[in-house]
């Protein structure tokens, strides 16, 4: 054991000193060169704000996530329609749920659907986040009571120009249907 700590002294410190005095050299030498950094003078790229009046309104939604609980209510008189919730600048809206008519995996809107009026700051950095949901009769007791079938979230500026637009839905980082939306943005005019 002896023999191993004197080995490893003797081999390791030697090295660990010639690294050493070849660093403070090369950073002796480092020092004693200058090298000139230039500096450019730029002016600050403008922030282009365009406060307005967002108003979306939800028409349908296509090749929604077929969730086990859809597949339940198939079969039993329990039916929970998907509903969609949309959020931007802590506003946010709920439609109620689909028309009876619709499909769980295709659903359409027609009453109380919109439109809905969003309060825009600045279309460059505001965001609107828009989910379907689905309530679960079978654990309304529990916490989880609805189940997400699709998510998406976008700029504003998205909208800025579109009358109908299809927003993708993802599920779990997976495609997951994709929703229509009627779009208008009312500019409010500086003074």
């Amino acid at each position: 054991m002896e023999r191993l700590r004197n080995i490893k002294e003797s081999g390791i410190i030697p090295n660990l000193n010639d690294g050493l005095h070849k660093a403070e050299g090369w950073w002796k030498n480092r020092q004693d060169h200058v090298i000139p950094i230039r500096v450019i003078q730029s002016s600050p790229s403008p922030i282009i704000e365009n406060p307005g009046q967002l108003i979306l309104t939800v028409v349908r939604a296509e090749d929604l996530h077929q969730s086990r609980l859809s597949k339940l209510t198939q079969r039993t008189t329990i039916v929970e329609r998907p509903y969609v919730v949309i959020e931007c600048n802590h506003q946010r809206f709920q439609t109620a749920q689909a028309d009876t008519i619709s499909t769980n995996r295709n659903p359409q809107w027609t009453f109380d659907s919109g439109p809905f009026a969003f309060k825009v700051m600045n279309s460059n950095t505001d965001r609107v986040t828009i989910w379907i949901q689905q309530d679960d009769p079978v654990h309304a007791v529990a916490r989880n009571a609805r189940k997400v079938l699709g998510i998406c979230d976008i700029n504003v500026r998205h909208f800025l120009d579109q009358e109908r637009v299809w927003m993708p839905l993802r599920r779990d980082n997976r495609p997951a249907g994709q929703l229509l939306l009627k779009v208008s943005f009312v500019a409010v005019e500086k003074k």
